[in-house]
């Protein structure tokens, strides 16, 4: 049982991290975007 939640904590833990790099790296072209539209 213990395994397992550790597993999931890891799991969980990757995913931040995951949509925090995907934030970081759409933010920017987001704002382009947005700037091109106007």
């Amino acid at each position: 049982m213990f395994f397992d939640s550790s597993i999931l904590f890891l799991f969980l833990l990757v995913l931040l991290l995951l949509v925090k790099i995907v934030k970081l790296d759409i933010t920017p072209k987001i704002d382009t975007f947005l700037l091109s539209r106007c």
